[in-house]
């Protein structure tokens, strides 16, 4: 943080929290609350610990893992520059993402964005304005074009793009042979359309992203483009919405 201009907004996300629980947007660490601050504290030296302990062969286990399994959480710098909606309000964009089975990936074509509540205004804080999480009081629309988000196609171009070097790095570490992983990758956007990566869900709660049926149809066109012809063997025919990202 002290390496950046001062009032630049930072986010700390707890480790075991989820749809805005746990999010503190602060410009300082002296705004966390005392609570929070010592076990973030604690968590990074627990995860320190578990760096030296490996390096010299004692323990196994990746420090990121051990710094989870203590509390803390991840500081994360506000997207510089970041677009924003209509009354200048804060949004993101949940992506759905299926990997497996083997080596391959499909994105679809459906965006979900989700506003804040209020009007993002020069140093205020305030969780209305900086969280744009559903549960926290925001709103969602389905973009499915242009007619919906200006820029589409490239906005789609460069998420395909980040979706593609992200799973590429997940297939070391999931089980891929007769797997189908389901993820919510979610984005902010520049204001020249590029997508900064916030965070993929492992479990994304889609009940909200569903009020006009989109989430349902894409489950739809999942099972029966994809999942079924790899179960059965068969070669697959069309994906409808899902988009292949890899290979």
């Amino acid at each position: 943080m002290a390496a950046c201009p001062p009032g630049t907004v930072w986010f700390y996300k707890k480790a075991k929290a989820s749809r805005g629980r746990g999010v503190f947007p602060i410009t300082s660490l002296d705004q966390l609350p005392p609570e929070e601050l010592a076990e973030a504290e604690a968590a990074v030296a627990a995860s320190a610990a578990a760096a030296a302990a490996t390096d010299d062969g004692a323990a196994s286990v990746p420090a990121a893992t051990v710094a989870a399994a203590s509390g803390g959480g991840v500081f994360q710098q506000a997207v510089p520059n970041m677009l924003l909606w209509e009354g200048g309000r804060k949004f993101d964009l949940r992506v759905l993402v299926v990997m497996g089975p083997g080596r391959r990936a499909w994105l679809h074509r459906t965006l979900y964005m989700r506003v804040a509540t209020e009007p993002l205004t020069p140093g205020d804080l305030g969780r209305a304005s900086q969280c744009t999480n559903i549960s926290q009081g925001g709103t969602v629309l389905a973009v499915h074009g242009s007619a919906e988000l200006s820029g589409y196609d490239t906005v789609l171009s460069g998420l395909l793009d980040a979706v593609r070097t992200v799973v590429s790095a997940m297939y070391d570490v999931l089980p891929a042979e007769g797997a189908i992983h389901y993820f919510g990758f979610d984005f902010m956007l520049d204001a020249q359309l590029k997508p900064w990566l916030l965070e993929v869900n492992s479990t994304p709660r889609l009940v909200n992203c569903n009020r006009t049926g989109a989430v349902h149809a894409a489950l739809v066109e999942l099972l029966a483009g994809i999942v079924e012809p790899c179960l059965d063997g068969r070669p697959l025919g069309a994906t409808g919405g899902w988009l292949p990202v890899h290979p």
